[in-house]
């Protein structure tokens, strides 16, 4: 049996064991490396899943914003219908009102014309008629008284005397201006036209069955008289006017230089029938 030295015997122990601990640390490092390759492998199971959730998740995000652009773009076509039908509310609500006040003005008009005709039913021209013909009994009458009695045998019998068919009265002192059928010296207008007091359209005339026209004051000369003014002719009394008051007559005239040149003067008037 071989003896070994001191020296030799350590240096074969310190190899063995230096054997043993390479031996161990490889084992040690294969099966590190092991696991580690396998945290690794696990962890990129890890990563492709969480980047298949991120892709999922992405999808999701770009679905949610193409609706979310949708909705906006819903609300945008929404909000302008709406300020489309404010707007046509607007216009109607504006029409309404331009509509209510043309009826206003309608049933205004109609009401003028409704108190015209009341006042035109209410004119009488019968105290005209009697006054001109119980005239002439009275002037008879009073011919009569002054006559001497005579004997009804030397009197022969009275000629028979023709009534006039007109009767007139007596001149009276008036004040003659003039105005035209223009609205604003009448008015206005009533369902387009221009009216006068009695209700006799003037819009495109100054004449009324064939005859000039004249405002009056009533009650002085009552409307549908025939009035005579000296120097200008006959006239039919059909209107009224607010300034014509007392002793003043206005002619209705073509133009407005026929009206000044009229202007204001004194005249003689009788009223005819």
């Amino acid at each position: 049996m071989p003896t070994f030295s001191k020296k030799k015997l350590f240096i074969i122990l310190t190899t063995l064991l230096a054997v043993v601990v390479i031996g161990t640390a490889s084992k040690l490092s294969y099966d590190y490396y092991n696991s580690t390759q396998q945290q690794i492998q696990s962890y990129q199971e890890k990563l492709t899943e969480g980047d298949s959730k991120i892709q999922k998740i992405e999808g999701e995000l770009s679905s949610s914003k193409e609706k979310v652009e949708g909705l906006e773009k819903e609300k945008t076509d929404l909000d302008n219908m709406k300020n489309d039908l404010e707007q046509q509310k607007s216009n109607l609500e504006e029409e309404i009102k331009q509509r209510d006040a043309k009826i206003s003005e309608l049933e205004s008009d109609k009401q003028k014309l409704q108190e015209k005709v009341s006042s035109l039913e209410k004119v009488s021209y019968t105290p005209i008629q009697k006054k001109s013909e119980e005239k002439p009994k009275e002037v008879k009458k009073e011919e009569a008284k002054k006559e001497p009695a005579q004997t009804p045998v030397m009197q022969s019998a009275p000629t028979p005397q023709k009534e006039e068919s007109e009767s007139s009265g007596s001149w009276m002192n008036f004040v003659i201006t003039a105005y035209t059928n223009h609205p604003s010296e009448n008015g206005g207008t009533y369902g387009g036209k221009v009216l006068t007091k009695s209700g006799h359209d003037i819009t495109n005339t100054i004449h009324h069955n064939g005859q000039r026209i004249i405002a009056v004051d009533p009650s002085v000369i009552p409307l549908g008289s025939t009035v005579e003014i000296e120097g200008y002719g006959r006239f039919v009394a059909i209107d009224t006017g607010g300034a014509i008051k007392g002793n003043r007559i206005d002619i209705l005239v073509g133009s407005a230089s026929e009206m000044n040149s009229i202007g204001k003067r004194g005249a003689k008037v009788r009223i005819i029938k």
